[in-house]
């Protein structure tokens, strides 16, 4: 499995491309958290079924197995990171909208962050959404980027 993290970033704002790297950075620590939450928990939840807490869970298993693999795929190959661009906020919301759809018939597949909402300290107005980040299996992440454009 091919794995990468593609950003997907509002051209309309017109942002400097260290305000854009920094939105970006902002997208990838939130998915890469996510990532690693949800790891932990099935982690922890794999160590409870094996002291015998409660019966064992072969999904689960399964499912922390092609994490730890996705994970070692991405560190292997480079972390891939592409970024990619939208025109509007209406689009930006509709890609990730599309987004949240595709996860929850993919909950170990692929990752998504929170849409990034800027804080208003230097460029852009407070509250401005900029973008949102997407990691995991790149076939998955291709329904939803396939046909944007580079940043």
């Amino acid at each position: 499995m091919q794995v990468k993290m593609v950003f997907i970033v509002r051209k309309d704002l017109q942002m400097t491309h260290g305000k854009m790297s920094g939105q970006c950075a902002h997208a990838a620590i939130n998915v890469f958290r996510r990532f690693t939450n949800i790891m932990q928990n099935a982690a922890r939840d794999l160590d409870q079924m094996y002291d015998g807490c409660y019966p064992f869970d072969q999904d689960l298993d399964d499912e922390y197995t092609a994490m730890c693999t996705m994970e070692r795929e991405w560190e292997d190959t480079g972390e891939t990171k592409i970024i990619c661009s939208t025109s509007s906020l209406v689009k930006l919301q509709n890609l990730y909208d599309k987004s949240k759809l595709l996860v929850n018939g993919n909950v170990y597949d692929f990752f998504i962050s929170d849409l990034i909402v800027d804080a208003g300290r230097t460029e852009l107005e407070e509250n401005t959404t900029t973008c949102f980040a997407l990691f995991g299996n790149s076939e998955t992440i291709d329904k939803i980027t396939k046909k944007l454009q580079l940043y």
